[in-house]
């Protein structure tokens, strides 16, 4: 059974939120050399035909590819994906319209910190 003041993305079957501040590419460059696509959203996330995201076969080879997507999510644009979450969560009815109201208020307010300088 779901409950439904938890989030959204606390319901899927793996983590994508990181407890470490940055990107991850940055911290790990000295010890490793990342291809060029490493925690780009949209290659190693993008949207499909039905809009919904998969992970392309390419990426599931990738020996980075749990990085990778970590690392992608943790920025802006992964915020957007999770508003997108919320979005469908709505939709579907899992959340109310004032649990909606606040987890895209909570999401709006994570993309403005990062946003400043």
């Amino acid at each position: 059974m779901i409950c439904r003041t938890s989030k959204v993305w606390e319901l899927l079957p793996f983590r994508i939120e990181s407890q470490s501040s940055g990107n991850q590419k940055e911290m790990n460059d000295t010890h490793e050399k990342y291809p060029d696509c490493f925690g780009h959203l949209e290659t190693v996330f993008p949207k499909g035909s039905d809009d919904l995201r998969n992970t392309p076969e390419r990426c599931l080879e990738c020996a980075y590819k749990t990085a990778c997507l970590r690392s992608a999510m943790e920025g802006s644009d992964g915020l957007k994906v999770r508003g997108e979450i919320v979005d469908r969560a709505y939709q579907s009815g899992i959340l109310s319209f004032f649990q909606r109201w606040s987890q895209k208020k909570n999401l709006q307010r994570r993309l403005n910190k990062k946003m400043k300088p």
